[in-house]
């Protein structure tokens, strides 16, 4: 078996074209520009807006697809993968965001919160819809970064 990442990637036999590592890179840095998006909007806004979890999708998702180019599934589960990831950086980051005052400011906040803590009070209080919006995002970005094949 011979594995490639520049190019095309043999893995188990199954021929994976497209390019693994510019989509692995670029995915990663999609969510991390979700992610702050996510962040920047919050900040502007002073609101707390679990749909940014699309926009994140839609960033990842495309990304992948056009740095990728590939035609398999592992695309479709990388962005699937950096979608979840930029999502949450962007939930943790935001509520952090909102939390700060006069006394504490963004970093103050960060050093004195239990990350746990913070995930579990997020997820008690978080609705369906929450879900139903993450579920969404998650799918579209699989779906998304995903190109057809070739017809030869």
């Amino acid at each position: 078996m011979s594995i490639r990442f520049a190019d095309d990637v043999v893995a188990d036999g199954v021929k994976i074209e497209g390019s693994l590592m510019s989509a692995f890179f670029a995915g990663m840095a999609a969510a991390t520009v979700g992610a702050a998006m996510w962040i920047g909007f919050t900040a502007l806004s002073g609101e707390h807006v679990g749909y940014l979890a699309i926009v994140v999708a839609a960033v990842v998702g495309l990304t992948v697809r056009i740095a990728g180019a590939g035609t398999h599934r592992v695309f479709g589960l990388m962005a699937a993968l950096y979608t979840l990831a930029g999502s949450i950086v962007g939930e943790l980051s935001s509520v952090i965001l909102i939390s700060t005052d006069g006394q504490f400011d963004f970093y103050g906040v960060m050093t004195h919160l239990d990350l746990l803590q913070t995930g579990s009070n997020i997820l008690e209080h978080a609705s369906v819809w929450t879900y139903v919006i993450y579920a969404v995002s998650v799918i579209g970005a699989y779906r998304v970064a995903i190109c057809e094949p070739r017809k030869p």
